[in-house]
């Protein structure tokens, strides 16, 4: 039988359960604290949380997750979560929780709501201390602001690369240590015939005239590396098919933190069009000049050719035929009648009145003019008119009309007399606005376009300023007097019209002829 313990044994004993049961109720206080911590914490997420079970049935649920569903949590404890949110009666075929209990691993995804809204959904498995999943938590954070935000950063983007790729101008972004190219507009792609992976990575002197390049390495590049930035730079590009493209360039330095330049943004303005206009300016100038100079010289020369006439007529009746002078007499006649006709080459050169002229309709001027031709001219050159039967009306000088046409016609001949080619005449109804008239000299409106295209030898770029001068010709002497295309220029801005040439070495020329239409009337051919 066991021994009483002694009142002091008992003492201590009541002292020890006195103290355990302060230490239980300070452990339970600390974790009715804690819980009530946590909750506290939860409740202030603007996240939606909730604890389910392995049977996707709700446990717990924060502050937010109820207002979502505007449920007390009494109420929405024990629901399941598909049945509240997602108005389903089985679970989310892509469901996170689910996800991460069966993988044991967080999952994460994104879903769009008929009411318009976006959440970003994530699960997390919950296990005990062995490890078996015990169910999972559920976080749910709405994005809607996000994605309406990402959207129109998106569409903003799509718009600046829509700008940027259908700028008018060329932008390419330069490497500022390498000099290649980083990235470029499709402007570039369309105008250089290059895929734009072709151009990309490749040093911008590879896009360049060879010329060109060695002025952007030498000179141009190392200004912009010191200065940052390039203005006004007057270039030629190379096409992939090897032909240039006149530009002007601008370059403006992007800078890092420390100020160094990171890569140059560049501005390529295509000026082909404007520099072949302004040529033709300079040299619609030059011929008015020229054609106001050749008048003058020629009426004076006329009458000094009249009195040398006279004279060797009045000389040829004195003097016997059996005469030798009166065959030398005769030579200066003949001589002086060719110069008499060479200065009435010059007169309808500088002439600028409007003689003889009537409605006509040229298509059927130049219908005759191609006949008479098609005799003059080598057998081995293809005649190809591309004319309708039906054209619009011009004031004109049929005769004239025609003379610029053979003449035109009998210079693509000779330059393609040795291999022979085509010849072909294009008429057609063309519109000149502003711009493109201002540097014809032309008003804008409705004009005939005559196109004269052969597939000739073409015209060396150094002498093509000077084809329209008076008296030039590369021909050899007897087989041209230099006034063909000066007189044909002369007749087209009597008609009020223009002239341009476009001419490439080994590729033909190509002359086009613009002259004004006028209203319908009595017309003749």
């Amino acid at each position: 039988m066991a021994e009483k313990p002694t009142y002091k044994e008992l003492e201590t004993r009541v002292k020890e359960l006195e103290k355990s049961d302060v230490e239980r109720k300070s452990v339970e206080n600390v974790a009715q604290v804690s819980k009530q911590e946590k909750k506290t914490i939860l409740d202030s997420l603007i996240e939606h949380v909730a604890y389910q079970d392995t049977e996707m049935k709700i446990k717990w649920a924060n502050l937010s997750a109820c207002e979502s569903a505007n449920m007390k949590h009494e109420d929405i404890v024990g629901c399941y979560c598909y049945e509240i949110w997602a108005r389903r009666s089985a679970p989310c075929p892509d469901c996170p929780v689910i996800k991460a209990m069966e993988t044991c691993r967080p999952q994460a995804i994104e879903r769009f709501t008929p009411d318009g809204r976006y959440w970003f959904i994530r699960g997390y498995p919950f296990s005990d201390t062995n490890g078996d999943i015990l169910g999972g938590f559920e976080v749910v954070r709405e994005i809607t602001d996000q994605k309406h935000a990402e959207e129109k950063m998106r569409k903003s983007e799509e718009k600046y690369r829509d700008l940027y790729d259908n700028a008018p101008d060329m932008n390419v972004f330069i490497d500022a240590k390498t000099a290649t190219i980083l990235d470029c507009n499709r402007t570039l792609v369309d105008a250089l015939g290059y895929a734009k992976e072709e151009i990309i990575r490749r040093p911008i002197f590879d896009i360049c005239a060879p010329e060109s390049a060695n002025y952007i390495k030498e000179d141009v590049f190392p200004v912009f590396v010191k200065s940052g930035k390039i203005e006004g730079e007057e270039l030629q590009l190379q096409r992939k098919d090897s032909s240039k493209i006149d530009v002007s360039l601008n370059v403006s330095a992007v800078h890092d933190e420390q100020g160094n330049i990171l890569y140059g943004r560049s501005v390529w303005r295509d000026i082909t069009h404007r520099n072949r206009l302004e040529k033709q300016l300079i040299q619609a100038h030059k011929m008015e000049s020229i054609g106001t100079l050749s008048g003058g010289m020629a009426h004076d020369f006329n009458n000094l050719l009249a009195i040398i006439l006279g004279n060797a007529e009045l000389s040829m009746d004195d003097i016997p035929e059996e005469n030798p002078a009166h065959f030398k007499i005769k030579e200066i006649q003949t001589a002086v009648l060719r110069a008499k006709y060479m200065v009435k080459q010059l007169t309808s050169f500088a002439c600028k009145e409007d003689h003889d002229r009537t409605p006509v309709k040229i298509n059927l001027i130049i219908t005759s003019a191609l006949k008479l031709l098609r005799n003059s001219i080598s057998t081995n050159i293809d005649i190809r008119p591309s004319i309708p039967k039906k054209s619009e009306t011009l004031l004109a000088n049929p005769t004239q009309i025609k003379q610029a046409i053979i003449n035109v016609c009998r210079n693509a001949a000779h330059a393609m007399r040795k291999q022979g080619g085509i010849l072909e005449i294009k008429l057609e109804h063309v519109v000149l606005k502003e711009s493109t008239a201002r540097f014809y000299k032309l008003f804008p409106g409705d004009f005939i376009k005559l196109s004269i295209s052969d597939t000739g030898h073409g015209i060396d770029p150094a002498i093509k300023d000077r084809i329209f001068d008076p008296y030039f010709t590369t021909r050899r002497f007897g087989e041209g007097s230099g006034m063909g295309l000066p007189v044909v220029y002369s007749i087209v801005r009597n008609h009020k019209g223009a002239i341009s040439v476009d001419s490439e070495r080994g590729k033909g020329t190509i002359v086009n002829m613009f002259f004004p239409i006028i209203e319908k009337g009595p017309v003749s051919g």
